[in-house]
């Protein structure tokens, strides 16, 4: 009588899986006190079909434990961030996040081969040994998330990151403005009332639709980003000639601003009460004069404004938390860019940074610097110009040297004055 291919295998000393029944002439499999059997013939092919019936009755069995579903719930969510971070690549201010997603992952592999699930994912757990990712995942604006539920889900943020991992590429889709706000639009709808507020819903469509009046609906979306990102060089620069705030550039008008002479003559909002305020004229840089004749607007009254009419001091801070990591200057203030500038000049003259900054001047400075408010200061003419050359925004400033009536005197008597003027040097 021919074997079966059960004994044929048993007889090589292959070890099978499963078993082979003969009273009911199929394979069977013990676990967790039950008896499973699998309706399928003592063959190569048919053992194999029987092996993929009980990895679906598995999988199952797997689900059907207590807090498989929490566990397994997790494991889907952050293998998405750390899928992203494959196809993307990962920021440096993110490198800690993303190695943390990886130990969090094999953290929940170790547990999910457990016959016993823990009922809960602790958050006092997860604080203890994933810190970088406790704050970006678990604590939201208003505290805590509800991570360690059926109901958790990632942050915003994680969200649209999502949405970029979709098969579907998004070329098919038409690249127009109009499309892509509708689309935006559309998903606020759906979000609203579940994970924003509904009266946050109703506030991004009214500044949606300020945005639909400036721009042009059938133009390709990334002009947006090319009319968005354009300001920024001029703000930042003007944080460094003139020692700017972001309020500063918010507030700048037209009045202050004197194109012709190249200047801007400005006094301090905030020190606008404070009798000692100077009124401080700034020599522009000609990289800061072209970038302010490119991004200066046609408020009647302000000269930088946003695509709605309103101030961009907001705005900028918004762009400059956002993006600082880009530049190497992660956790950064935007206030940092004016004193690097007062630093600099104070290293040209150790008493300008206060003329710089445009602030009260103490007892000193106002001795050492002769100026009628709005008038230029040489001395911080020449100070913003050596800033401006060290920085590549302006040629470096000429050098002088006073000569006494002695030594110019001593100079006429052998014609050195004509020769120094030859050679191209200013008497």
């Amino acid at each position: 009588m021919a074997q079966l291919w059960s004994e044929v295998q048993k007889a090589k000393g292959n070890r099978l899986q499963l078993g082979w029944f003969k009273p009911r002439n199929c394979w069977k499999k013990f676990k967790d006190g039950k008896t499973y059997y699998l309706h399928h013939p003592n063959s190569k092919a048919g053992y194999e079909a029987a092996l993929l019936e009980w990895a679906q009755i598995t999988a199952r069995l797997d689900d059907e434990r207590p807090n498989a579903d929490i566990w397994k719930h997790h494991r889907r969510l952050f293998q998405i961030v750390k899928t992203y971070y494959e196809r993307f690549g990962i920021a440096s201010s993110e490198r800690s996040i993303a190695k943390q997603v990886d130990e969090f992952l094999e953290a929940i592999e170790e547990v999910l081969i457990q016959p016993e699930l823990p009922d809960q994912i602790g958050g006092g757990w997860v604080m203890q040994k994933f810190p970088q990712l406790y704050s970006e995942f678990i604590v939201n604006e208003t505290g805590f998330s509800n991570f360690g539920t059926r109901q958790y889900d990632l942050p915003e943020k994680w969200q649209d990151r999502r949405d970029r991992l979709e098969e579907q590429s998004a070329a098919k889709h038409p690249q127009s403005i109009d499309y892509w706000i509708k689309a935006y639009l559309s998903r606020v709808e759906r979000r609203g009332g579940k994970f924003i507020k509904k009266n946050s819903a109703y506030d991004r469509r009214q500044k949606l639709n300020h945005f639909r009046n400036w721009c042009d609906l059938g133009a390709h979306i990334t002009t947006i980003d090319e009319a968005f990102l354009e300001r920024y060089p001029c703000y930042l620069i003007l944080m460094l000639n003139c020692a700017f705030r972001h309020v500063d550039i918010s507030e700048l008008r037209w009045s202050d601003l004197q194109l012709d002479d190249g200047r801007i003559v400005i006094q301090r909002n905030k020190l606008n009460q404070q009798k000692t305020a100077p009124v401080i004229s700034y020599k522009l840089w000609d990289r800061t004069l072209e970038l302010v004749k490119a991004t200066m607007g046609r408020h009647p009254e302000y000269v930088f404004t946003n695509r709605a009419g309103g101030q961009v001091g907001n705005a900028l801070r918004k762009w400059w938390g956002e993006n600082r990591a880009k530049y190497g200057l992660d956790g950064k203030r935007l206030d940092f860019i004016r004193k690097t500038g007062s630093t600099r000049v104070a290293q040209f003259d150790r008493n300008l940074d206060e003329v710089y900054l445009g602030e009260s001047l103490s007892t000193t400075a106002r001795i050492h610097y002769s100026f009628n408010d709005g008038e230029p200061c040489q001395s911080l003419d020449d100070g913003l110009a050596h800033l401006g050359a060290e920085l590549g925004f302006c040629d470096p400033p000429n050098k002088t040297i006073e000569l006494t009536p002695e030594l110019i005197e001593k100079l006429k008597e052998g014609d050195l004055l004509g020769k120094l003027q030859e050679a191209g040097i200013e008497i």
